[in-house]
C-alpha cells in the first residue's frame, strides 16, 4: 500500500516570499476599489446611463422651477403685480449674485471638503484593514 506524501514543509524565506505576494495583491486590490469609490465622474455617468429618462425628466423640472420661480417675465401682470414682485433685472441680479455667493462658498468650502474626504477614506481603510484582522486568507 502506497503511502500519501505530506508536501515538503516550506522554508522560512518561501513563506515571506508567499506572504509577500498575498500582500501585494490585495493593496492592488484596495486600489482598485479606492479609485472606483473616488471616481464621481464614473459613477455619475453610470448613474446617467442607467436612470437616462429620470435625469432627463429631472432636468426638465428643475428648468421649468427655474423658469417659472426665477425668470418670470412681467408681461401679463397687473401694475399691482408689478410693484409686488422684483423687476426681471432684478432677478437677473439676484441670481448673479446668488452665482458669486455660490462660487465663493465652494471655493472657502474646499480645504473642508478635502478634511473630510481624507478622513472617510482613512475611516473606509481602517475597516479595511480590521475586517482583515480577523479574515487570515484574504
Amino acid at each position: 500500500m502506497a503511502r500519501k506524501q505530506t508536501p515538503p514543509a516550506l522554508s522560512q524565506r518561501e513563506k515571506l516570499l508567499t506572504n509577500l505576494d498575498r500582500s501585494r495583491l490585495q493593496i492592488t486590490r484596495d486600489a482598485a476599489q479606492l479609485g472606483d469609490a473616488l471616481n464621481v465622474s464614473r459613477k455619475l455617468e453610470a448613474s446617467f446611463h442607467a436612470y437616462r429618462y429620470w435625469w432627463i425628466g429631472g432636468g426638465i423640472l428643475a428648468g421649468l422651477f427655474v423658469a417659472k420661480n426665477l425668470l418670470t417675465p412681467l408681461q401679463g401682470r397687473s401694475r399691482e403685480d408689478n410693484e409686488k414682485k422684483t423687476s426681471s433685472s432684478g432677478s437677473r441680479t439676484l441670481l448673479g449674485l446668488l452665482g458669486i455667493a455660490g462660487r465663493q462658498i465652494i471655493r472657502l468650502s474646499r480645504p473642508v471638503l478635502k478634511k473630510a474626504v481624507e478622513k472617510e477614506v482613512e475611516q473606509w481603510i481602517a475597516n479595511i484593514s480590521n475586517a482583515r484582522q480577523g479574515d487570515p486568507d484574504s
